[in-house]
Order: C-alpha cells, then structure tokens, then sequence
C-alpha cells in the first residue's frame, strides 16, 4: 500500500451541463479532457473502457467506442473527473477539478471547500495481467472474463487512483464528501 499523503485546505470547483444525450456526451468528454485520459462507461451487456484522443475515445483494438446504450460513464485525466448518469431527455454531465472550470460551458456548481484531501487511495480493477502491448494491459478473471484496461508497465494487477477529499462540520466530525479519480496504473507484486 502506497503512504497516503494529507494536506489542508482545498477546493473543488464544478460545473453542470443538463440535457447532454448519449450522442453527445463523448465530444463533451474530449473537449472537456482536452484529449486525454480515460472513459469507463456502463451498459446493461457490458462496461466499456477507453482511451481518449482529441476528438474521440478508442478502445483496445483502435476502435471508437460506442456509447448509445451505456447508463453511466466516469471519464479522467490527471485534472479533471467528469461523471454522466443517462436519464430522459438527456442525463447531467458533472465535471469536477481543483483548478477552476472556466474553460467549461454550464452552471456552476457551488465551490466546495475541504479541509483535507488524502491521496493515494487505490483500488485494485478486478483481475490478473496475462497480456500487455505498449500502451494496454489485458486483465483476466474466472468470474468476469477479460478486459482491456488503457495502461502499462511493470506488475501483474491494475490500479484506479483518486484522491478523497474530507470536510469537517461544525461540530469537529470528518467524513470523507468527495472522491475524484484520476489516473489507473500498475501495481507491483510487492503491493500484493
């Protein structure tokens, strides 16, 4: 396990663009991302992962990925973490970062303030590595099969790495509010 790293007094800043269709949310990923970072998407047959490019999201095999059916997607880059949950008429892309979003069309969501962020909290992506190219690791697992994850390097399982941020109330209680992601790596045997 990594050591954790706390600091004090943060800020998150967000937007929100309602009514953004399928058909649409993966410009507004890549133009949000500016053309890097990655997308998890969800559908009811199976989740989808991708790596972003300047104007479109690949899979393993150098595809565009196909986004009509998913319910929900989780797209990162090292700055910013954009959740989006379909719903009729369109579902709510989320954007969050600890730079402001000036850049980003959409209402403000008020700026959160915390009173410390803890990184390095990781979490182990389901299966083992029985096959990497440069830039891809293929992970397999008896229970969900295989997957492609957009990462590489040295170790046998694949992490997803975010930072929690804490706020405390009035009454001195801290609980973790917020959580953003922001990168997948590989980890080593010695973190087995």
């Amino acid at each position: 396990m990594k050591a954790m790293d706390v600091s004090n007094d943060f800020f998150l800043y967000g937007r929100r663009k309602k009514g953004v269709s399928s058909e649409q949310v993966a410009k507004q990923v890549c133009e949000i991302l500016r053309g890097q970072g990655t997308l998890i998407a969800w559908s009811p047959s199976e989740v989808i992962i991708g790596r972003l490019t300047d104007s479109q999201i690949l899979n393993s095999e150098g595809h565009l990925v196909n986004l009509d059916d998913v319910y929900e997607i989780r797209a990162f880059s090292q700055e910013r973490d954009i959740r989006w949950t379909a719903s009729l008429g369109g579902g709510d892309l989320v954007v969050i970062s600890e730079d402001q979003l000036d850049d980003v069309g959409g209402e403000n969501v008020d700026r959160t303030s915390f009173s410390s962020k803890i990184l390095g909290v990781s979490y182990v992506v389901v299966g083992e590595k029985f096959e990497r190219d440069d830039t891809w690791t293929y992970l397999s697992a008896a229970n969900v099969g295989s997957i492609a994850v957009p990462v590489s390097g040295e170790g046998r399982r694949v992490m997803v790495e975010s930072v929690e941020y804490v706020a405390c109330d009035q009454d001195g209680n801290a609980d973790v509010t917020e959580e953003r992601i922001f990168a997948l790596s590989m980890m080593g045997d010695d973190h087995v």
